[in-house]
């Protein structure tokens, strides 16, 4: 599945002709269980190349792209989003990308995808927050 790709619209094409083909798959085979899970390797393999197009790079050192929650765990339903968390290494490192993870973001969303991003540091993942158990949680299904 992975391919190189030189452009956003190179993406878009295959996203959209992945789409094509899950969708024709569910409806040939009625497996919904391969369609969730290939969706989310269908996103896995645009993530890197997307970044590169937005940063100019590969990822940096001190910079983690995760999937969370439903994407965390390879369930991808065709219509949700896409839970994603940059861990940065410390605050340093979240400043100095704050605009690439932003470009890297709107380009999910002009490819089609649902992004719903959040950032967050090494420290701030340590501890236990009370009042965000959603983000405590979706931590538990991560890749």
């Amino acid at each position: 599945m992975k391919a190189a790709f030189t452009s956003h619209q190179q993406l878009r094409e295959y996203y959209q002709a992945e789409m094509a083909g899950m969708r024709q798959s569910f409806e040939r085979t009625g497996n919904g269980v391969l369609c969730i899970r290939r969706r989310a390797l269908i996103v896995d393999c645009l993530l890197d190349p997307l970044w590169r197009f937005e940063s100019g790079g590969p990822i940096p050192p001190g910079l983690a792209l995760m999937g969370v929650g439903g994407f965390g765990r390879k369930e991808l339903f065709p219509c949700s989003d896409v839970d994603m968390l940059y861990l940065c290494a410390d605050e340093k490192v979240e400043d100095k990308l704050r605009e690439h993870i932003r470009g890297c973001n709107q380009a999910m969303w002009d490819l089609g995808l649902r992004a719903s991003p959040m950032i967050r540091t090494l420290k701030e993942c340590d501890r236990f927050d009370p009042d965000n158990i959603e983000f405590t949680l979706s931590l538990l299904d991560r890749r």
